[in-house]
């Protein structure tokens, strides 16, 4: 995840078990690689906002799952020394059940 001082950011977050395709080209790979190969990934970005000392707001203008264009993420957010904690800020809707998620990142200097 990188957010700059102009104030935009982008995140990419992938599985870690996710197989290589069988192909070296993107575009020679077939629709169920795929679609494999995409549900394992998560990709966005956009300007941010910070609302408050907690909360912090995605504006998506590019993203991996289209319906995502156009919307606001809003993310709690906790700062602990170097790392940044950033969640859901209510239970979401995700793979059939509702989840809650966070994700904690050290910040390079």
């Amino acid at each position: 995840m990188v957010y700059t001082p102009e104030g935009y950011m982008s995140a990419q977050l992938g599985r870690g078990d996710r197989l290589p395709l069988n192909t070296p080209r993107l575009e020679e790979a077939g629709p169920d690689d795929l679609a494999r190969t995409a549900a394992g990934y998560v990709a966005y970005g956009g300007t941010f906002e910070v609302v408050d000392p907690h909360t912090v707001e995605h504006h998506v203008t590019t993203s991996l799952f289209p319906n995502w264009i156009g919307l606001t993420q809003v993310r709690k957010v906790e700062f602990a020394g170097s790392l940044l904690r950033l969640g859901v800020t209510t239970p979401t809707r995700l793979w059939g059940a509702d989840r809650t998620a966070e994700l904690t990142w050290n910040r390079l200097v």
